[in-house]
């Protein structure tokens, strides 16, 4: 074969994947121009011509230079479709950017914030009224994210006991914060 010819003479020869990219890369073009004249976003473009060409390279046993642009725009059109019919089940179109002037406010107001004051404040009286161990295994499963198992080997105690302080330390703040917050 003639280095300086990557692609022997006949079009029906097997392709290597080293001989696949070069050719790839020449119907670039091509597919960006058909993915334009149905999707608005250039960069949703651009990411399903890469699906293209990984698709392509990823198919087992591609073996003729005649075949592939048949083949990559065959896989073009699939992935169009399957774009189009995830975006129809996830209803994109009835989608409505967040916009923070219709939506609410960066700060909450005066009475948001009093409220949330308030209820930290009773929250934090609740916790005080709790056993030491159980106030220490309420804070490190919900403050620190610690597991179960992770908090029985710190505290040395059983799995099943650091559980159960926990249930109590829940049913207590329940009942204690007022049913109107």
């Amino acid at each position: 074969m003639n280095p300086e010819r990557p692609f022997p003479r006949d079009d029906d020869a097997p392709l290597r994947a080293d001989m696949i990219a070069p050719e790839l890369e020449r119907l670039r073009q091509p597919l960006a121009r058909f993915f334009a004249r149905n999707i608005r976003e250039p960069s949703d473009r651009e990411d399903l011509v890469q699906d293209v060409f990984v698709r392509v390279l990823r198919r087992p046993g591609f073996d003729s230079r005649s075949h592939l642009t048949g083949y990559a725009f065959k896989t073009a059109a699939s992935l169009l479709t399957d774009r189009q019919r995830r975006r129809a089940a996830r209803r994109v179109r009835q989608h409505i950017p967040f916009d923070n002037d219709l939506h609410g406010d960066a700060a909450p107001g005066p009475d948001r914030s009093l409220a949330a004051q308030e209820t930290l404040r009773e929250t934090s009286l609740a916790l005080m009224e709790l056993p030491a161990k159980t106030r220490a295994i309420f804070l490190l499963r919900r403050l620190d994210g610690c597991s179960f198992p992770e908090i029985a080997r710190r505290l040395k105690i059983s799995v099943s006991s650091a559980e159960k302080h926990m249930q109590r330390a829940a049913h207590h703040l329940v009942m204690r914060m007022p049913e109107d917050k």
